[in-house]
């Protein structure tokens, strides 16, 4: 017997930091967690709202979920973050800051600040330590945001938005950096974003009509996957 997702989009995947399995959300309202190494699903969690991304902590036992689609209109639980534990999916947190749907979400590498993007163009930051207390806004995008990336040391977050734009932050204050370059000797923990230098090498030619939609570096930055907009997967 085959179980998948069905109904709407699935577009949330997050792998456990151990690599023996990785949880996937839908629009479909369910978390399932698979087995990497048996191919089988090993839990399904019915939830109450769709979801269009997750992510896991570094020490792999909290499990964070961005709740919403744009579906409905004025959906209440639009812009939630729901944290769960792992271990038996159980709801650690939920926290609210905005009501548009949250696209993009991750833990820092030291596992005490958690970056929620949502689709009103906005970056939140969360103190972990601190029971998820907000500890910040960054606002200077102009569009949804596509994708972030934490620094290895966990001071800086890079975010892509639909408009194009890349923008740096400062995760202590929140505050964007204006000057790019002054991160340019940063060292990046993970490679989701599209734009900038990192990404020069996997951009299609402007004339194919290629788009690439998503990316993502392995750990041990010999290999990046990226899917491009007809559908295709590129490892380089």
């Amino acid at each position: 017997l085959i179980q998948s997702h069905c109904r709407g989009k699935l577009l949330g995947l997050a792998v456990h930091p151990s690599g023996k399995e990785f949880a996937t959300v839908g629009d479909d309202k369910k978390l399932r967690i698979w087995s990497v190494q048996d191919m089988q699903i090993k839990q399904v969690k019915d939830l109450e709202y769709p979801s269009r991304c997750c992510a896991y902590s570094p020490n792999g036992k909290l499990l964070a979920l961005g709740v919403g689609a744009g579906i409905l209109k004025d959906d209440k639980r639009d812009g939630s973050f729901v944290v769960l534990q792992a271990a038996d999916l159980s709801v650690a947190h939920e926290g609210r800051d905005s009501q548009e749907w949250v696209r993009e979400l991750g833990f820092s590498p030291d596992g005490k600040r958690l970056a929620c993007c949502t689709q009103d163009n906005q970056v939140f930051l969360y103190d972990v330590t601190d029971g998820f207390a907000r500890s910040g806004n960054m606002a200077a995008h102009q569009a949804p945001v596509t994708a972030l990336d934490w620094s290895k040391d966990s001071l800086y977050l890079v975010t892509t938005d639909t408009a194009k734009a890349m923008l740096y932050t400062d995760a202590t204050s929140a505050v964007m950096i204006p000057v790019a370059s002054s991160l340019r000797d940063c060292q990046w923990k993970t490679g989701t974003c599209t734009l900038g230098w990192a990404a020069q090498g996997f951009q299609p030619e402007a004339w194919s009509g290629v788009e690439v939609l998503a990316a993502d570096r392995s750990d041990s930055e010999k290999l990046v996957v990226t899917g491009d907009s007809f559908g295709r997967l590129d490892m380089y």
